[in-house]
This record gives structure tokens, C-alpha cells and sequence, in this order.
């Protein structure tokens, strides 16, 4: 029996090839394709492991702090602390700090807005010089610039009688409350006031702070806060005296955090002596000179509504029209030459800081002359509301509630504490001020401000804002920030921190906004961190009955956020913020688990269906042999036996060279489980080879007996002469539709995997990858899914290419029939692919019906356009087509009177498989594959290429970390000081970041950032 079966082997042994190769590549590419979706699991696993803990678990806060946005979308803005009302208890915090397995517990309490003095920009200039400087200050967001102020000096030379003595001082007019003279014998120094800033301050409790962040780490001077740290009270200068009427609070000021202002800056000398100037003095003033300096009001409304709460509206409105009269006469001033200039002065002055600047050449540059703390103006501070929203996702919209120096505001400003004049009476024991006492200066690195901002509650740096397209739909790239007013869409990280005793003293008695809670115990995150958290998440709400939600596993995601002007004030257009989508981790691994799970399931299916129809191929390719060796008295079992022992060496043959390939293969590239998955399926395989062999042969017995009782063909005289083409090749599709049913669901069941996969794969990645720890993950397993969708379509490719050389095989001699009667090759191709084009139709309709059925029935919708799922199945009919040329071009080649005489089988194979026409085939397959491959890689590399260039300009705060941002600004602040002017436009800062964007290897198509 032995003998026989390799015998037949080696007499059979192109179809012994064929088999082989087909076990062989069913052998290799399930457990490979099945290890890359095991692989592409513990890739997902792994980041979750590694990124998806932040730098703590749980956020508590209670239902009145819970946003809309949050209720609606399960969404949190990363800095919505930007506003703060409080609602939990010093005694509810303590709670939460004494349950087991809680490592720290650091409260927010956002105390709101305080008012303070910036600083001043001074010129100094001889006694003898007449001259005109304007000053223009600008609030920016990164979209556009605001004008918040502008400021005004003129010197006139001259020579006037001051108390019956004569002096030589000039004449300045200068801004009343925004500006200041000295002088000397020599020379002039007039300053005029910054506009003021707004800093924000955040209680923390300094001990879990730095347990949960390392705030202490990164004071640069001073102290920390400490337990030490007590408010006192004294005068809004210091704490000496009897002046117990502020509240001074310990801080420690946040260096990171800047004030955005720009000066433009208009300097002209004018063409007056001192003798023309004292007459030019006497016609603005309408008289005798009868001072050195002449303030002049101002209708900015701060300065408007300090006068008239100090000193009554009239006084105000008789000053103002004083002032009118000064400004409209000054405009005649003879000027000679003019200097403009626009400097950025954000990296200069700081909060709580009071600096003084200086005016050098000519108006050219700034430079920092002196600097010291400040304090509040008085007792007042705001706090701002959130931000309401409208719209979906899709659509989603912020909504403007006013107007502040040009600024569109989108926050409330509610107004806390007392004014000046409520403070300063002795009677108003209970009124007092705040003053702040700077114990401390703290610095957060960049990789220290990024990771820590990646979480909810992102309270130590600005939040992340990209306008991806102005208010006309110009796509732009600008990053887009804080504007010096605490009611503009972006909020500012705080300022400085002070104590939970402040927030006691300003919020009452629950002063706390929210609590980030980090559990102990936890390594790394992994099944027994999500047990260990959720249950302290659960000893939290029930202790305390607050909000509670598990951050741990969280990531941020890019919406995208339209941001309207209001009135004249115009508006940003659209614009990227990061937000965060709480259980992210967990979402992700249950999508990979589902897909996972069904696509295993599909491929095992799929491989064996594969192994079973190749069986009844080969028994039908060999019924001509069967049939004699049963005429001569061989029953039914032992015939059985032989085939299936055939059938047996090829799979165990195929395995063991799929087994050498696979261990190359995972050298090369590692996968997960290959070798556990490897050494069950393999010998899996043969085993179903072999038993499959044996039930088909079985079964076989009785069909292939009927066919050579019968005629084979399904042609009549009649049928040939009088058909038409449509006609004839339906009526033969219907003729043997019993083997017509085998290709057709071969057909839908190889292109059902392949679609499925591929469309469970594109939602696997797009519905992880709108957060950044998805859209990691994808990037980690982009070749793994690759590789998976490439072995679908394998055996999709081997499938149909195998029923085609089947059904070749079956009708050679209705084949040779046709050919007597005189049909031409291109007739007979033309009938064979009509065939093949409707039974792919068939095959690829029904695809369609199990691959959207199958994926409707888990995804919710579809990751792709309508268009390219068409374009999918339309290509799975030219995949079919294509499968069968090979086989088509043989068997219009074949001989009729050999076609007729049915000769033997082992001849007819050599020729159709000709080993010349395989080996051509193979290195054309392999080409073709390369190009391909080479071909997708390279666009996929282009496309790459593209996005980095817009990610270049759209996701420009990412971009400016990768050049390190912070030396970036260190060297311009050098460039400052040295002299260089930044210029208008911040032209030298544009070329220097486009210098700083080469060295980093991004493209140097970059005019303007």
C-alpha cells in the first residue's frame, strides 16, 4: 500500500506540488496571521501598561463641578479649573486621605483673579530734547493681536519762570495715572504704566502636592510652602505697624507662566529749541507754563473708573475735556523723522513681578532696567465661570458672553472682596484687603509641564490650542494661547499657589474644587492596579458621596472647537483643543478583544473550509484514476486510504517547510505566541488533512462513479449553433450549479474574511485613535494589521485561483467539443469568462451580505466612505478575474483532439502547470507584490511626509517642544538684550524659528509661524 501511495505520489506529482504549496500556505498563514492579531493585542496591552496611568487615578469633585460638556460628551477640558466654586470640605478631603491604599490625595482650589500692577516702560532723555513717543500695547493669542492701551509723552524744550526762577526743564505731557517724570540737571526719565495683568492663584495642600508631582523638586529660588506658612495680617506693604487692614497670603509664584504683551512702539524727534518749545508749551496750555509736567486723563476704562469713584464723574468729564483740548492742539507739534517698532515683552515682565522697562535707541529696543514684587490694587478679585458650549462633537461651538479690550470673552467674571476705599477706614474692621507675601519661585521643566498636563486638571501649564482655520476657513496651524484676560477661551495656568488656610479665609467652608487621588500599591497598570483603584474609587463616594471618576487609563483627545467673535470683536475661526476621554484604556482592549476574537475565529474557518475544498479538488482531478482502479476490483476503503495517504504526506511535508518559515520569519520579525499558535494549528491541520481526505474519498466514491456512466459536457448540437453568447454561458452556469455553488461560496466565503478583516481593522484603529494613546497603539501595530489583511487576501488570491484550475480540469473536453465545431480561442475565453464574471458576481455579493452582516452586527458604523467599500468589493471581482487568466490562457491552448480523447490526466497537468509557466507566474507574483508593497510604503511615506509638514504649522506647540522651546526663548531673549531688535512682526523671531525648524530636520517651507 506504501509503495502504491508514493508511487502515485510521484506519478501525480504536479497535483502532489499543487497541494502542497496550497497546505503550505493555509499552514503559514493562519498562525501567522493569527499571531499578528495576538501581537497587535499585547502591543495594545503593553502601551495601556505603560502610558495608561497618569500621575494619579481618581478625580473627585462634587456634582455642582461636574461640566456640561463632561455630562454630555464624557469629556473633561484639561484645564477647566480655570474656574472653581468649591463643594468639598476640609473634613470630606481628610476622609479621603485616611482610607487604606491611598498614597496621596492633593486637593485644587481655584481662588480666582487678582488685579495687579505689571510694571512700567521709562525713556530717558537730555533736558534740551523735544520729542514724541507713543506707546501701543497689544494683548495677542497667537490668532490675532488686541489692542488694550495706548499711551502718549511729549517733551517740549524750554525755558519758563517757575516761582519768579528762571529753569531750563522741558514741558512734558505725559498720562495722568499711567505715567511719571524725574529729572535732573542733565537729563529726563518719564515712564508710562504697563497695562495691568490678572494672575491667577490656586490653594494646594503643599505635603500631597509633593507626593503626587514633585512640586517641591522644582523650586528654583526661595522655599517651599510649608507647614509654617501662616496668613498674617498688616498694611498692603508689608506686615510692620499698626495697619492691620490685609490679609497677606504665603505664594509661590509659577516663573513658567507668561503675561502676553506686545508694545508697538512710535518714537519721533521734533524739530523744536527751547525757545520755540516754550512758545509751543504756552499755545497747547492756552497760558504761561506754570509747570514742569502737565498730566493729561485718559478715558481707558480702568483709569475711568477709579476717578470716578475717587472723585466724582464731574471732576472726571472736566478733566477729560481739558485733555481734548491738550491732545487736539498737540497733534500741530512740527516732527521731524519717526521710528516704529513692535517688541514682544511677554519674556520680560512676569506675574507678580513689577518691573521697569527701558527705551533705548532711539525707540528701537526695550530692555529690563529694575524689577520688584507687587501686590493686588486692593481687596477685589473675580472668579470666572466655565465655558458653555453648543452643538455636537461634530459641530461643537463655544459661546461668547462680552467684549474686554477688543478680546472676545467667553467666561463670566463674578466680582469678590471690597474696594480700596472700603478697606482704609478704621471702622471696617471686618473689610480687608489682599496682599500676597512671595515666599518661593517654582519652575516646571518641559517634560515635567507636558506630563503633567496629560491628565485632566492640567494645572501647571497653559492648555494645549491649535486654530486649525481662521474665521474665512484659511487653514493657518497657529498654536494658539492665553490672552492677558482671565474671560478669553484659553485659560492661563495659575500664577502662583498658596494654602488650603487661603481658600478657608476666601471660599468658606468647602473650598476645594476637586481632589486628584493616586493609589498605592501599583507598579504598573495591569488588572490588579484596575482592581486596586476601582476599589478606592469606591471606599471614596462611599465615605464621602462625591462624584468620583477613574482617570487612571484616560488619554486626550483633539476636538475641534469653533470660536466666534463678538460684535466688533472678531472672533479665532476653528480651532484643536485637547481633551480628555475618561476609561480610554479600557475601551481600546475591548475593542481588540472583540475584533480579535472574531477574526480568529474567521481565519481558522477559513483555513479549514480552504483544506476541505482543496481535497475535493484533487479527488475530482483524479476521478479518471479512480475509476480504473475501481474497474479492476480496488473497494471503496482501500481507494480511500491511498488518496488519503497522499493527501497526508503532502500536509505533513507542507507543515514542516511552514514550520522552517515561520521560525525565520519570527527572527526576523518577532510576534507574540507564533510558536505556541504554530504548534497547534500545524498539527491540526494534518490532522484534518488526513481525516478530511478520508470523508471526502468516502463520499467522493459514489460521484465520481455517476461520471463516467455519464456524458461528460453539457453541450447539445443544437445549444452551440442557435445560442447566443449571454444565453449560452447562463445556461451553463445553471447546468453545474452543484460545482458552480463550491466556487461561488469559496468565493464569498475568502472575500468575506478579507473585507471583514479589513474593515474590523479600520475601526479597531479609528475608533482607538482619536486619543493619543490610541492613535500610539495604532501607530505600535500599524505592520502587525498590515500583516493580517495581507493574509486575508492570500487566501482570498489562492481560493479562487484554485476552484478556477478545478473547473478548468472538469471541462476539458467540453472544451475540445467546442473547438471541433470550429469556435475560436477568443470565443472560447469570452464564454469561460463570462462564466467566471457572473459566478464572481455572485460570490462577491454574497461577501458583501456576510462581511457588512458579520461587522454591522458589532461595530455601529462603518470606518470608511461608502465609495471605498464599493471600490473594495469591485476589486474583489478583478482579483477574481485575474485569478482565473492563468488558467484561462492554458486552457484555450489545449488541443481538441487531445481535449476530446481525455488523455491522461498526469500529460495535461504537466502542460497546464507547466514548471516553466509556474516558476514565471511565482516571480511575477512576487514582483508584483514587491511594487506593491514598495508602492504603498512610499505613498504611505509621502503621505507621512505631508502630515509632518502640516503638523509642523497645526500642531505647533508640539512642534516648539521638539525644538526646545525653552532655549529657543532664552536665546531670543539674548538676542534682546544685546540690542536686536525682534522687529515688526516678530520677523527675527520667524527666522529664528525657522532656522530652529531645519536643524530639527522639518521642512524649511516656512514663511511665517
Amino acid at each position: 500500500m506504501i509503495k502504491y501511495i508514493l508511487s502515485s505520489i510521484k506519478k501525480n506529482r504536479v497535483v502532489f506540488i499543487l497541494m502542497t504549496l496550497v497546505f503550505f500556505v493555509i499552514s503559514t498563514v493562519v498562525p501567522l496571521s493569527v499571531s499578528a492579531l495576538y501581537t497587535s493585542k499585547v502591543m495594545a496591552k503593553d502601551d495601556i501598561t505603560k502610558y495608561g496611568r497618569g500621575e494619579y487615578d481618581i478625580l473627585v469633585r462634587p456634582e455642582s463641578g461636574i461640566m456640561d460638556t463632561e455630562k454630555k460628551f464624557k469629556l473633561v477640558e484639561e484645564n477647566y479649573l480655570a474656574s472653581g466654586t468649591g463643594g468639598i470640605s476640609i473634613r470630606q478631603y481628610n476622609d479621603i486621605k485616611s482610607i487604606e491604599n491611598i498614597e496621596a490625595a492633593a486637593p485644587v482650589s481655584t481662588l480666582g483673579y487678582f488685579q495687579s500692577n505689571v510694571g512700567a516702560i521709562t525713556i530717558e532723555k537730555p533736558l534740551s530734547k523735544s520729542y514724541h513717543v507713543k506707546y501701543d500695547f497689544y494683548t495677542y493669542d497667537g490668532a490675532r493681536d488686541y489692542l488694550i492701551g495706548s499711551r502718549e509723552i511729549y517733551q517740549i524744550a524750554s525755558n519758563f519762570i517757575d516761582k519768579g526762577k528762571k529753569t531750563s526743564s522741558p514741558v512734558v505731557f505725559l498720562p495722568s495715572y499711567f505715567g511719571g517724570m524725574m529729572s535732573n540737571d542733565e537729563t529726563t526719565l518719564t515712564s508710562v504704566e504697563i497695562p495691568d495683568g490678572w494672575d491667577m492663584v490656586v490653594a494646594i495642600d503643599p505635603a500631597e502636592e509633593a507626593k503626587l508631582t514633585g512640586m517641591d523638586r522644582n523650586i528654583v529660588s526661595g522655599k517651599y510652602l510649608g507647614v509654617d506658612e501662616k496668613i498674617k495680617l498688616g498694611s498692603s506693604f508689608g506686615q510692620s505697624g499698626q495697619d492691620k487692614s490685609y490679609y497677606h497670603l504665603p505664594i509661590i509664584v509659577n516663573d513658567t507662566a507668561e503675561l502676553p504683551l506686545k508694545v508697538n512702539i512710535l518714537y519721533s524727534d521734533v524739530n523744536l529749541d527751547r525757545d520755540a518749545g516754550n512758545k509751543f508749551a504756552e499755545y497747547v496750555l492756552g497760558g504761561k507754563i506754570k509747570d514742569s509736567f502737565i498730566f493729561m486723563g485718559s478715558d481707558e476704562e480702568s483709569y475711568r473708573e477709579l476717578n470716578i469713584r475717587l472723585f466724582g464723574e464731574k471732576k472726571y468729564e472736566d478733566e477729560m475735556a481739558k485733555t481734548n483740548i491738550y491732545k487736539e492742539r498737540l497733534n500741530d507739534i512740527p516732527l521731524m523723522s519717526s521710528t516704529e517698532n513692535t517688541i514682544n515683552i511677554a519674556q520680560m515682565v512676569k506675574p507678580f513681578s513689577q518691573t521697569l522697562l527701558k527705551l533705548t535707541s532711539q525707540g528701537r529696543n526695550i530692555v529690563k532696567y529694575t524689577g520688584g514684587s507687587t501686590n493686588a490694587r486692593d481687596g477685589i478679585y473675580y472668579q470666572a465661570s466655565a465655558i458653555k458650549y453648543e452643538g455636537d462633537l461634530s459641530s461643537l461651538k463655544a459661546v461668547p458672553v462680552g467684549m474686554k479690550g477688543g478680546v472676545p470673552v467667553f467666561r463670566t467674571m463674578e466680582k469678590k472682596g471690597y474696594e480700596l476705599e472700603e478697606i482704609i477706614p478704621d471702622d471696617n474692621k471686618d473689610k480687608k484687603g489682599i496682599a500676597f507675601d512671595i515666599i518661593g519661585h517654582v519652575k516646571f521643566k518641559d517634560a515635567d509641564a507636558k506630563r503633567l498636563t496629560g491628565t485632566p486638571l492640567g494645572i501647571y501649564g497653559d492648555s494645549y490650542v491649535c486654530q486649525e482655520e481662521d474665521e474665512n476657513g484659511t487653514k493657518t496651524g497657529r498654536k494658539v494661547g492665553p490672552t492677558i484676560y482671565p474671560g478669553s477661551f484659553v485659560p492661563f495656568a495659575p500664577h502662583a499657589y498658596t494654602t488650603l488656610e487661603a481658600a478657608s479665609l476666601l471660599k468658606g467652608n468647602k473650598p476645594i474644587d476637586a481632589i486628584r487621588v493616586k493609589v498605592s500599591g501599583i507598579s504598573k497598570y495591569d488588572e490588579n492596579a484596575v482592581r486596586r483603584i476601582e476599589r478606592a474609587a469606591k471606599d471614596i463616594n462611599e465615605r464621602t458621596g462625591l462624584h468620583v471618576d477613574i482617570v487612571a487609563g484616560s488619554s486626550t483627545r483633539n476636538i475641534l472647537v469653533t470660536i466666534p467673535g463678538y460684535k466688533e470683536a472678531k472672533g479665532i475661526g476653528k480651532v484643536l483643543e485637547r481633551w480628555t476621554t475618561l476609561g480610554t484604556a479600557a475601551q481600546v482592549m475591548g475593542i481588540w478583544n472583540t475584533a480579535g476574537a472574531v477574526l480568529i475565529v474567521l481565519f481558522i474557518t477559513g483555513g479549514f473550509l480552504f483544506i476541505v475544498n482543496r481535497i475535493s479538488c484533487s479527488l475530482i482531478a483524479r476521478k479518471r484514476e479512480i475509476g480504473i482502479v475501481k474497474a479492476v476490483g480496488w473497494d471503496d476503503g482501500k481507494i480511500s486510504i491511498v488518496l488519503s495517504g497522499e493527501i497526508t504526506i503532502s500536509a505533513v511535508i507542507a507543515s514542516v517547510i511552514s514550520t522552517a518559515a515561520i521560525i525565520i520569519l519570527n527572527k526576523i520579525y518577532p510576534m507574540n505566541y507564533i510558536g505556541t499558535i504554530s504548534a497547534v494549528s500545524i498539527p491540526s491541520g494534518v490532522l484534518l488533512s488526513c481525516m478530511g481526505s478520508y470523508v471526502s474519498a468516502k463520499n467522493e466514491q459514489k460521484s465520481i462513479k455517476m461520471v463516467h456512466i455519464q456524458s461528460e459536457g453539457v453541450l447539445r448540437k443544437s445549444t452551440i449553433k442557435n445560442s447566443s453568447m449571454p444565453k449560452m454561458i447562463i445556461n451553463n452556469v445553471m447546468s453545474y450549479m452543484k460545482r458552480a455553488c463550491l466556487l461561488v461560496f469559496q468565493i464569498a466565503l475568502s472575500g468575506s474574511l478579507a473585507i471583514f478583516t479589513w474593515l474590523s481593522i479600520q475601526a479597531t484603529r479609528k475608533s482607538v485613535d482619536f486619543t493619543a494613546l490610541g492613535h500610539h497603539i495604532n501607530l505600535n501595530s500599524e505592520g502587525m494589521s498590515r500583516l493580517i489583511i495581507l493574509g486575508s487576501a492570500i487566501l482570498v488570491v489562492f481560493s479562487v485561483m484554485d476552484r478556477f484550475v478545478s473547473i478548468v480540469l472538469e471541462r476539458k473536453k467540453e472544451i475540445g467539443i467546442l473547438k471541433t465545431v470550429g469556435w475560436r480561442d477568443i470565443d472560447v475565453a469570452k464564454l469561460i469568462l463570462g462564466e467566471v464574471f457572473i459566478l464572481s458576481l455572485l460570490g462577491t455579493v454574497l461577501a458583501a451580505i456576510f462581511s457588512i452582516g458579520a461587522y454591522r452586527a458589532i461595530y455601529e458604523s462603518f470606518p470608511v466612505s461608502g465609495i471605498k467599500i464599493i471600490s473594495v468589493f469591485i476589486s474583489l471581482i478583478c482579483i477574481c478575474l485575474l485569478s482565473a487568466m492563468y488558467p484561462l490562457y492554458i486552457t484555450v491552448r489545449i488541443s481538441p483532439v487531445e481535449a476530446i480523447m481525455d488523455r491522461d490526466i498526469k500529460q495535461s497537468l504537466k502542460e497546464i502547470f507547466n514548471i516553466k509557466w509556474i516558476t514565471a507566474g511565482v516571480l511575477s507574483a512576487a514582483i508584483l507584490a514587491a511594487v506593491i508593497a514598495g508602492s504603498g510604503y512610499y505613498i504611505q511615506t509621502i503621505r507621512e511626509s505631508k502630515e509632518a509638514k502640516a503638523d509642523t504649522l497645526s500642531v505647533a506647540g508640539g512642534i516648539i517642544q521638539k525644538i526646545d522651546e525653552e532655549r529657543m526663548m532664552e536665546d531670543i531673549k539674548v538676542m534682546t538684550s544685546n540690542g536686536e531688535r525682534i522687529g515688526t512682526g516678530q520677523d527675527k523671531a520667524g527666522d529664528y524659528i525657522v532656522s530652529r525648524l531645519k536643524d530639527a530636520g522639518y521642512s524649511p517651507e516656512i514663511d511665517k509661524f
